[in-house]
């Protein structure tokens, strides 16, 4: 009975570490070109394979990274104390930046949701004839196949928003604590239509917007119409901008049914979009 119950809980225990996906980002690519995703989960890394439904998309496994344990960092401390008794030395300090650096970071990224904490990268091959639309991503590891996450293929051209995390060293003449960290302006001006990738974060840039020839969106329509993009089961009033961005595309040299099927695209979005807390606690 006791060996039965063992050989019970181990297939149950393999189980719990089915590689689960919270996030890629980008969320999808142009047909014809080949885009480098990060993609967020956890139970990532044994992950050998990836997959997505339809034809034309042929996906490589990249990288894998996972965010520094409370074990880890507890022995960079112990080993800045270490240091901080030694005699003054340019080796002696070059460590000590470094352990800094690598403390900072974690404290940076401690919060993180566990679901979302560790990132591998995929190489996603879209080919020029791939049907447009939306996919699902799987990726899978010796413990099994994971959940299913959309990846659109589109037609249109794609922008991502760059993340940036500085560390900023002291110079020579400084101590240690002078290090910190800086988060650069991400600002972006684009113009429509295009696809903007990104996620939403407590610190959020100026969105500039066109949506006519010489006409911008200006910082006021720009804060609204990304509201009523992320409305999630409400009427979020993005009727109000229907008319505006149908004809800057049309003016663009989209054809109106194209930009009419567009416009129904971003209106379904509004039905399901919501923040990145929400998305971790559903995640």
């Amino acid at each position: 009975m006791w060996r039965a119950a063992v050989l019970l809980a181990v297939p149950a225990a393999f189980a719990q570490n089915v590689p689960h996906v919270a996030y890629v980002l980008p969320a999808g690519g142009r047909q014809g070109t080949t885009v480098q995703v990060q993609m967020g989960g956890q139970f990532l890394p044994n992950v050998s394979a990836a997959y997505v439904s339809g034809r034309g998309v042929e996906v490589t496994v990249g990288e894998f990274a996972r965010p520094m344990t409370g074990m880890q960092a507890t022995t960079l401390r112990d080993r800045m104390q270490e240091l901080q008794k030694q005699p003054a030395s340019g080796a002696v300090q070059n460590e000590m930046v470094d352990i800094r650096a690598k403390l900072l970071l974690f404290n940076h990224n401690r919060l993180i949701s566990p679901v979302l904490a560790e990132t591998r990268t995929l190489r996603i091959a879209i080919a020029p004839d791939a049907e447009p639309g939306r996919r699902e991503l799987r990726v899978s590891s010796p413990q099994g196949l994971s959940n299913p996450i959309v990846f659109c293929v589109g037609q249109l051209p794609e922008v991502q928003e760059k993340e940036t995390t500085e560390i900023v060293r002291p110079a020579a003449n400084q101590p240690v604590n002078q290090l910190r960290i800086s988060q650069p302006p991400t600002n972006m001006a684009i113009s429509l239509p295009v696809i903007v990738n990104g996620r939403i974060k407590p610190r959020i840039g100026t969105l500039q917007q066109q949506g006519r020839q010489g006409q911008p969106f200006t910082p006021g329509e720009a804060d609204r119409l990304r509201r009523s993009m992320a409305a999630w089961k409400r009427k979020g009033g993005l009727e109000h901008f229907e008319q505006r961005l149908i004809r800057g595309m049309v003016e663009r040299g989209y054809a109106r049914e194209f930009a009419e099927r567009i416009y129904q695209q971003i209106l379904g979005f509004g039905e399901y979009g919501f923040p990145e807390s929400h998305s971790a606690s559903f995640a």
